[in-house]
């Protein structure tokens, strides 16, 4: 797959996939975030010889920059019913939406413009057993800016809810602090 086809995941109709033709799936050295790219060298490090998905209990946050963290996520896939449990999200995700703190919430419980979207990311996520990169222009409250995200699987194929620890940050850093001041009331 090229890196500027739009993605159809196999389980939903091609009509009702709503990532934006702006979202494009990018190969994970043409990251420019510091953050992805420190998350992306502890994944493939923690991946081993053998290249498969490090074990659920590989994540240390410590291991990371401290600068990294508010970047850093983790989530949990149950395939059916398809549900996708946020069990922590970093300060940098959680101020596009307002500051709400997430953890321990299911994506269908949440309250957020841009869920039909996440439920796609998810699912081509959860179709493929490779991490998944992307880069793309997000509007929040008719403000746009670049972004990067990445979600990278932990565990192994085969179990029963996929864990994926994810990582997202905005490349235009001065509308993505008036967008989320806009989202949360106060400057960020």
């Amino acid at each position: 797959m090229g890196t500027s086809e739009p993605l159809r995941p196999p389980s939903l109709p091609a009509a009702r996939t709503v990532r934006p033709k702006a979202v494009r799936r990018v190969e994970p050295g043409a990251l420019e975030s510091p953050h992805l790219r420190a998350l992306v060298a502890w994944y493939e490090d923690a991946r081993g010889a053998d290249g498969g998905w490090p074990p659920r209990d590989a994540f240390r946050p410590e291991a990371l920059p401290p600068a990294t963290l508010p970047h850093v996520g983790m989530v949990e896939i149950e395939p059916e019913p398809f549900r996708v449990l946020y069990r922590v999200l970093g300060s940098a995700l959680t101020a596009l939406i307002g500051g709400q703190a997430v953890s321990l919430r299911y994506l269908d419980e949440l309250d957020w413009p841009q869920r039909a979207y996440f439920e796609t990311t998810w699912r081509d996520a959860y179709a493929q057993p490779t991490p998944l990169f992307l880069r793309g222009l997000q509007t929040i409250r008719e403000i746009s800016f670049d972004f990067e995200f990445c979600a990278l699987p932990i565990g192994t194929p085969t179990d029963s809810r996929r864990r994926y620890i994810i990582g997202e940050d905005y490349l235009d850093l001065e509308a993505w602090r008036r967008a989320a001041a806009l989202s949360s009331g106060r400057p960020i």
